[in-house]
């Protein structure tokens, strides 16, 4: 069997095992609230609801299976005041109000003694304090339970090594990896630590939508609903397939995420390798960071159409790497497919294209007539692709936009941003950096001044360690100080490697090898600028965008010297205790 062969076979048991795993631990649940005329209506979990201050029932079908845990976490917004199941009261007096009431973990039930085999019957009341409150409820996963997932994952680990090979020390980090991965995912709700997912407009919404009523909505149907359909496309096919076998959506939808990032890290370790050949531990500093890089790890499992547009990115750029390297036509054709997909799944991948409009632009100037010949066919080849990608991720927007119905063609949503995220987008918000603020403040925040989001830099780099997010601890608290020292000094250090290239001569072995590089990260971060000039709100070059610039500043990085090297090592093992310890 070839290696296309192996990776099909080594894919379908992983999606097999992986789906298995699903049916075991996260059942779906049938939830029903009761209005004040005794009518029943089907609601879904997580519950939310707007009102007065006033008492809530959720009632709640669970069926038992062989596998399911017996301790759920209960999630109430804003108190939990009871919970029945099967007619018996399950006490909550060993909770403190504090965790009553704690709408992010809410509290961990050991539910076993109350549960039976088959069909239960579970009632939870929450007290609502006023404006938007709700309930979630969803099963503890740990041990045991996780090593499905482990081997499901490592099969599809081991389908994309039949493509994209990795150095053995490569795949050891891999796997240290994907232990931290579900570690994370174990303990975080599928709404912690994300934006704009919700039901209500979000992309879960969007998937929803189309999984329920086999149509695409509008753009002003939901906040999120201006983006490019692909990913919720297929999304709302899994939530058909996961309705099919009773298994949770959302957690279904995450699987889904923390696959495709696997995708994304793989192709990018794989560029890694093609960038440091002959450095191998130059190779395993890069591959470390890469992999355990704080904000990758938060980004890893939230539902939305980031992660596909990662992976897409990342495997563009590994074909844009092969083809400057080989001049095949089978990797150009890789590059074009890869670059139109990731344009389909959001438009912010306009970086690939433009890089790669440069490097053919570079081949076509080249002299000697056979050559520009051949350059002129790859990039109509490549223009295809490009046509391709913006006429599936720009058509609708441009459509809806041209009729009126959306303020912008490419942000449908901008003109609904609220003036509590706007920030400055002249000179003094670009220059220099802010280092006093950026030192001090361990999270940044995009309704905040006083947390740095004003500076363009400052923002940019400490989103790019945590996100918007902070976290509770004294350890993850000195943690992101640690972090934000290491990236200041590997900022710096990255100018300069990046100033050394440059200077080289235009013919040398290193800088031409590198140019894709150099080309992505200048384009990524200019497309950055220019978002924040366009749409002046903090969430304009959130962490959501920052990801596909890992790849150049960490092979920037690496080259850096001693130093650069070590520092980059630190911040990845510091990572991962980070998160492990949550």
């Amino acid at each position: 069997m070839n290696r296309v062969g192996r990776f099909l076979l080594l894919s379908l048991l992983a999606g097999i095992c992986l789906a298995a795993s699903l049916w075991l631990t996260q059942p779906a649940l049938q939830a029903s609230v009761t209005d004040a005329s005794g009518h029943a209506s089907q609601v879904s979990l997580p519950w939310s609801f707007e009102g007065q201050p006033d008492l809530r029932e959720i009632h709640v079908h669970l069926h038992d299976r062989i596998g399911t845990n017996k301790s759920w976490h209960i999630i109430p917004d804003d108190r939990l005041l009871s919970v029945i199941v099967n007619g018996q009261v399950v006490p909550l007096n060993q909770f403190s109000g504090q965790q009553l009431s704690d709408w992010s973990n809410g509290v961990l039930i050991d539910l076993g003694h109350w549960l039976k085999n088959g069909d239960n019957d579970i009632v939870i009341q929450v007290e609502n304090h006023g404006g938007q409150g709700g309930i979630n409820m969803r099963p503890e996963i740990s041990g045991i339970r996780m090593l499905p997932y482990f081997l499901g994952f490592l099969l599809l680990l081991s389908a994309l090594q039949q493509i994209m090979p990795l150095s053995g020390g490569q795949r050891c980090i891999m796997l240290l990896g994907l232990v931290v991965l579900l570690a994370y995912w174990s303990i975080t709700p599928w709404q912690l630590r994300t934006h704009d997912v919700g039901l209500d407009g979000g992309h879960f919404g969007y998937a929803t939508w189309i999984a329920d009523r086999l149509s695409l909505p509008r753009p002003t149907d939901g906040w999120t609903y201006y983006h490019p359909p692909l990913y919720y496309i297929i999304s709302a096919a899994l939530l058909r397939g996961a309705d099919l076998f009773s298994i949770s959506r959302p957690e279904a939808l995450q699987i889904f995420s923390l696959s495709l990032w696997l995708v994304f890290l793989s192709a990018s370790a794989a560029s890694l390798r093609m960038c440091l050949r002959g450095k191998e531990s130059w190779l395993l500093v890069a591959t470390t960071a890469l992999v355990l890089w704080p904000s990758g790890i938060i980004h890893s499992i939230r539902i939305g159409n980031d992660v596909p547009t990662y992976a897409c990115s990342a495997l563009a750029a590994l074909c844009m790497l092969r083809w400057w390297k080989t001049r095949y036509l089978r990797a150009l054709f890789g590059m074009a497919i890869w670059t139109a997909l990731a344009l389909a799944c959001k438009t912010s991948s306009i970086a690939l294209v433009a890089t790669g409009c440069v490097l053919l632009g570079w081949k076509l100037v080249l002299p000697g007539r056979q050559g520009r010949l051949r350059a002129f066919g790859h990039t109509m080849v490549f223009a295809m692709g490009i046509v391709a990608g913006l006429t599936l991720g720009l058509a609708g927007n441009i459509y809806h936009y041209w009729r009126g119905e959306v303020s912008h063609w490419l942000i449908g949503n901008v003109g609904s941003l609220t003036d509590g995220l706007r920030v400055p987008a002249n000179l003094k918000a670009f220059l220099p950096l802010d280092i006093p603020t950026f030192l001090v403040t361990p999270w940044i925040n995009p309704w905040e001044d006083a947390s740095g989001r004003g500076n363009f830099w400052n923002y940019l780099l400490r989103n790019s360690l945590s996100g918007e997010f902070s976290f509770n601890g004294k350890a993850q608290y000195l943690i992101s100080m640690i972090w934000g020292i290491a990236l200041l000094a590997l900022s710096v250090l990255v100018v300069r490697e990046v100033c050394r290239t440059l200077a080289q001569q235009a013919g040398a072995s290193t800088a031409y090898r590198l140019r894709p590089i150099l080309l992505l990260g200048f384009f990524w971060l200019a497309s950055l600028i220019a978002l924040r000039i366009q749409a002046p709100y903090a969430c304009s070059n959130d962490f959501r965008y920052i990801v596909p610039i890992l790849l150049p500043a960490i092979v920037l990085a690496v080259r850096a010297g001693h130093l650069a090297r070590f520092l980059l090592l630190a911040i990845g093992l510091l990572s991962a205790y980070f998160f492990a310890s949550l």
